[in-house]
């Protein structure tokens, strides 16, 4: 089986909930209807940290099986 890892990052002009909330309301159910069919797994992974300091430098982390 094969894993695909994609990092997307936002519009600087969004802060990250925006972008977030915009992700899951309207951009994954775009990828989970055209990946439905070739796709086993649809995960999308954000990064939280204590401190902004030790952040990645994306916004989501797509996977798909």
């Amino acid at each position: 089986m094969i894993k695909v890892l994609t990092l997307l990052h936002r519009n600087p002009e969004l802060s990250a909930s925006e972008f977030r909330d915009y992700y899951e309301t309207h951009h994954c159910l775009i990828g989970e209807k055209y990946l439905a069919p070739h796709a086993t797994r649809y995960l999308r992974r954000y990064p939280m940290s204590a401190s902004s300091e030790s952040l990645p430098e994306f916004d989501v982390m797509m996977e798909v099986w």
